[in-house]
């Protein structure tokens, strides 16, 4: 889809998401909450053929962002990383408390191989992630991004000749998930993998669920794992990893 721009696009949008950062963290505020996800994508506008420029201002911006937000805000800012390869300078780093690490992840192993499916994400846990828990010495969190689809493992679902990105499918407004083979199993198999290699894994801090609809359950092809057997994976594991039940 293409956009056509104001030539005041950029100047325009800052105000914009400066506005925007500002309301969230005084809300933040307000409501006494102790940490503060920083993004640097806007998913829904992913399809976009302008995206590109609008991802490179949000990042481009960050650190600038990110030190007025520390300025206004006394509890944790955490940095979500869509992308671990995609890193941003060290000087940027040092500006956040944590990071969060959409596991959105290329698997390499087949729907049904629970060990492979576990040792290939215990090793983009081992050799890709702990690099920057080394570097920073900063906790590390994971957001499981996994929706109940066919092709979630290979972290791509096809439509046609396009690559679904994950979060696309949590849009309540989007007709994708009628139109994306379930598949409830597949979901299940990958979060028992990343919990069980979460659970051999001591400097992970922490795990979102992302795409949770805490409203309703769900039986599509989003990520929400409410009322799906996904759930009852995390109920199992969720004692388990923090201590109190073995």
């Amino acid at each position: 889809m293409q956009m056509d721009v104001n030539p005041d696009w950029e100047n325009k949008f800052k105000s914009a998401y400066d506005d925007l950062l500002n309301y969230a963290i005084d809300l933040a505020t307000f409501m006494d909450i102790k940490s503060v996800i920083f993004p640097t994508e806007i998913y829904s506008f992913s399809k976009l053929d302008n995206y590109s420029d609008i991802k490179s201002l949000i990042v481009d911006q960050t650190s600038l962002y990110a030190a007025q937000v520390n300025s206004n805000y006394s509890g944790e800012l955490i940095l979500s990383l869509r992308s671990i390869n995609e890193m941003p300078s060290d000087e940027t780093l040092s500006l956040f408390d944590g990071f969060l690490v959409k596991t959105n992840w290329n698997l390499d192993a087949e729907p049904g191989d629970n060990t492979g499916l576990t040792n290939s994400f215990k090793n983009y846990l081992d050799q890709t992630v702990y690099k920057l828990f080394e570097s920073t010495s900063k906790p590390i969190y994971l957001e499981l991004e996994y929706p109940s689809a066919v092709g979630a493992e290979t972290g791509c679902v096809k439509f046609g000749e396009d690559c679904i990105d994950f979060d696309l499918l949590n849009l309540s407004s989007t007709d994708l998930r009628s139109n994306i083979p379930i598949d409830l199993q597949l979901q299940t198999e990958l979060y028992q993998a990343a919990l069980t290699a979460v659970n051999d894994t001591s400097w992970v801090q922490g795990i979102i669920s992302n795409g949770y609809n805490g409203l309703v359950a769900l039986q599509d092809a989003s990520s929400s794992i409410r009322g799906k057997p996904a759930a009852d994976v995390l109920w199992y594991w969720y004692p388990r990893l923090i201590g109190k039940t073995k």
